[in-house]
């Protein structure tokens, strides 16, 4: 059973207010990305990636040295609480706040008792008790941030706008080569065109033929192409929002009746997703919190000391 003490340094309490105060500004941070119409802009996952390294080698450092377990769990609490005040209240946001803060606990409760145990100190060795857990917490928290995201959207579509967007540059090339000069910024008319100069060939300047013929032509193309795809367009459509509205479709004609659950479905890939993504910054946390503890150390904030560990074992 871990032993919570009611000894608190002033030390240590500031290491849990900024345990509190980066938990706090992690999740923050997280939403402003996940709820930002720009959120595929690589840029401004500076912001989330920063505080995650800080929140997780200030919660390290508290978990290691605290002596106060009322005190940590307190912080920790202040940190997983407050990120959910940034989501709407709800069912998924009251489950977050529980799930999060019995796994973060339970997380700080492990550094803290195989630290107290250990017969020396190995970084690795204890933080591998506890720190992986950690950042499953996070990334459940994300996610619930992500799924919160998806419940505000005025279409509510089975695909998320993020997702697709997110997704589309890495399906651009793929696209390029089923309808010729592909562009997610292009109107349909504008494919159309391109597609009827691949067909025409170079014999045929295109920007030549009369433009009452051109009109003909395209409107043809438009009636054919609706046809197909059984929805109405008018050419005025941008290439990324029609094949978004197709997607939309064919995932509801294929899930049917099932389709109220695809967000939860969704949810839990991007738990997947972001928890395989804490994986290699689990080891940059490591390096990070070594450093650390090397530079307390230097400061004389953290010391070094010989201390005597008695173990209860059974003999013959």
């Amino acid at each position: 059973m871990d032993e919570v003490t009611n000894e608190i340094t002033f030390k240590e309490i500031i290491i849990a207010l900024l345990v509190a105060a980066s938990g706090v500004a992690n999740a923050y941070f997280w939403k402003q990305l996940i709820f930002s119409p720009a959120y595929t802009d690589v840029t401004l996952f500076s912001a989330p990636a920063a505080t995650l390294f800080l929140f997780a080698i200030l919660f390290s450092l508290l978990s290691l040295f605290g002596k106060s377990g009322i005190l940590g769990f307190s912080a920790i609490a202040v940190a997983f609480i407050g990120s959910f005040l940034f989501i709407p209240a709800g069912a998924a946001a009251f489950l977050g706040i529980a799930l999060a803060l019995s796994l973060s606990l339970l997380a700080f409760r492990r550094i803290r008792t195989e630290a107290r145990i250990a017969v020396f100190f190995g970084l690795s060795k204890i933080l591998r008790q506890g720190l992986p857990l950690f950042f499953t917490t996070l990334a459940f928290v994300v996610s619930v941030f992500y799924f919160s995201s998806i419940a505000l959207e005025k279409d509510q579509t089975i695909l998320p706008r993020s997702v697709f967007e997110f997704s589309l540059p890495f399906l651009q090339n793929t696209l390029q080569g089923m309808i010729p000069g592909f562009r997610a910024a292009a109107t349909v008319d504008e494919l159309l065109l391109e597609a009827a100069r691949s067909q025409l060939g170079a014999e045929v300047d295109i920007s030549k033929v009369p433009k009452s013929q051109l009109e003909k032509l395209l409107a043809e193309e438009r009636q054919s192409f609706s046809q197909g795809l059984g929805i109405k367009i008018t050419g005025k459509e941008k290439a990324a929002d029609l094949i978004y509205e197709l997607a939309n479709q064919k995932i509801e004609d294929f899930a049917g009746p099932y389709k109220q659950y695809l967000p939860y479905l969704t949810a839990f890939g991007f738990f997947l997703a972001v928890k395989v993504l804490t994986l290699p910054l689990y080891f940059i946390t490591l390096g990070l919190l070594w450093l650390a503890v090397q530079l307390l150390l230097s400061l004389g904030v953290l010391k070094k000391e010989t201390v005597t560990i008695q173990a209860e074992k059974v003999i013959l």
